[in-house]
């Protein structure tokens, strides 16, 4: 008798299965609509300008030094970004001593990757599902670095990634090097 229940059972299981599947509409693909940038009256003057903190340094042959990326995130919330720092490899050089391969994410920051794969440039990523901010100065991440002969060598940022939390681009990404004089 039990054996007759289970066979009834799963006859009656699989004729609702295939009475829920014939009537199951698949659905029509969709296409998911690309992001774009939020129109200028929207931005917050200054959102997306990312920058080199100090400016200029002077430090001596051998010295430890360190610098910071700020950026302007106006009234969004920065989520992902992507830099690459550029340097005379011959004059600086990270400090791979501190941090992640010489980088630490600053109190509201956040940092992922370093890629120094290439000399003289260091590929920086981060991401945060949340995003942080929204704020004009908003500190990201700290790179240590270390004078290795004297020279002079431009700190270049290149902005290859400034996201918001919802995928959108953050302001007009610009940025303001630096530099650093090792005597």
């Amino acid at each position: 008798m039990k054996k007759k229940s289970i066979i009834v059972l799963s006859i009656l299981l699989t004729s609702l299965f295939v009475v829920i599947v014939s009537c199951y509409e698949a659905p029509k693909s969709t296409t998911l609509p690309k992001p774009t940038s939020l129109p200028d009256s929207m931005l917050s003057p200054g959102a997306g300008l990312v920058w080199i903190t100090p400016e200029a340094s002077s430090v001596a042959h051998g010295a430890d030094f360190d610098i910071q990326i700020h950026v302007n995130t106006g009234n969004q919330k920065i989520a992902a970004f992507g830099f690459d720092l550029s340097f005379d490899p011959a004059i600086v050089g990270p400090n791979v001593q501190k941090g992640t391969f010489s980088v630490d994410p600053l109190t509201e920051g956040f940092i992922q990757a370093v890629n120094a794969s290439v000399k003289g440039t260091l590929k920086l990523a981060g991401f945060d599902a949340n995003g942080k901010g929204p704020k004009e100065d908003l500190g990201l991440i700290k790179i240590s670095l270390k004078g290795l002969k004297a020279g002079e060598s431009e700190l270049a940022l290149k902005v290859n990634n400034l996201t918001d939390d919802k995928s959108q681009p953050l302001g007009k990404p610009a940025v303001k090097n630096g530099k650093v004089t090792v005597k």
